[in-house]
């Protein structure tokens, strides 16, 4: 007799969560859709538009491939990642060894992180704050804020007010329900900054966004959104130590 099948909401542990990374990690699709090689040279440019003067070294904290790390270099930024996905580790590490100012990706198998006090003059979560499991979100980014110095810069993006249910699907065969792409938290505006206080930091941008890849068809895009006031997806914290 077939075993029955049974739907039921997945129990994410730090192994499932490697499982999922790793594999998408090294899957082309995934990399050529990752939202920090698409939008990453946009969320910089925001930055430098509402006066948000970065200074490193910068940390990637959740890097992934490392693409947020690219913009960064070519700005001159000398930046370092942290990764729970050793494959993402590996595939960053390889991309990006042979450039000067490019001090590695470390890869991550709990909390706390490897790095000293006061290290960091950026650190960014870049669609990463999402995944966190609750009983590790305070205590990252507690430790975030260890690593900052004095003056420096969170910058966080998520999702803006996401619908979790939406994003769920089934796999056929185990049956186990979740979020396409392993979100555990929503957030709108409100309640990131809220949290972000409750932990020392001073909100200097909270807001949602649009980020597109930059040309002209998407700057008009952008402005046609602006116009219609269409709901903005993303969103963007900015806090300081």
């Amino acid at each position: 007799m077939a075993d029955r099948f049974l739907a039921h909401e997945i129990q994410w542990t730090r192994e499932k969560s490697a499982r999922f990374w790793d594999y998408l990690s090294s899957a082309p699709g995934y990399r050529e859709n990752n939202f920090s090689k698409l939008a990453g040279e946009a969320l910089l440019k925001l930055l430098q538009r509402r006066g948000i003067s970065l200074a490193g070294p910068a940390l990637d904290f959740g890097c992934g491939p490392g693409f947020l790390m690219d913009f960064l270099l070519k700005r001159g930024i000398s930046c370092q990642g942290a990764e729970f996905s050793a494959v993402a580790a590996g595939i960053a590490n390889e991309r990006l060894e042979n450039h000067p100012l490019f001090k590695g990706v470390a890869v991550l198998e709990t909390l706390p992180l490897p790095f000293a006090d006061e290290s960091f003059g950026a650190v960014f979560l870049i669609e990463t704050i999402e995944h966190l499991p609750p009983e590790e979100l305070n205590p990252a980014l507690s430790d975030i804020y260890r690593v900052l110095k004095k003056g420096g810069h969170l910058i966080i993006t998520t999702p803006n007010e996401e619908n979790l249910e939406r994003g769920k699907i089934l796999c056929p065969e185990c049956g186990a329900i979740f979020h396409r792409g392993q979100h555990l938290s929503a957030w709108g505006a409100d309640s990131l900054a809220a949290l972000l206080a409750g932990l020392h930091f001073r909100k200097a941008i909270c807001e949602a966004a649009n980020f597109h890849p930059p040309s002209r068809l998407n700057a008009l895009r952008g402005l046609v959104e602006r116009i219609l006031k269409r709901k903005r997806i993303n969103l963007v914290y900015v806090g300081q130590k």
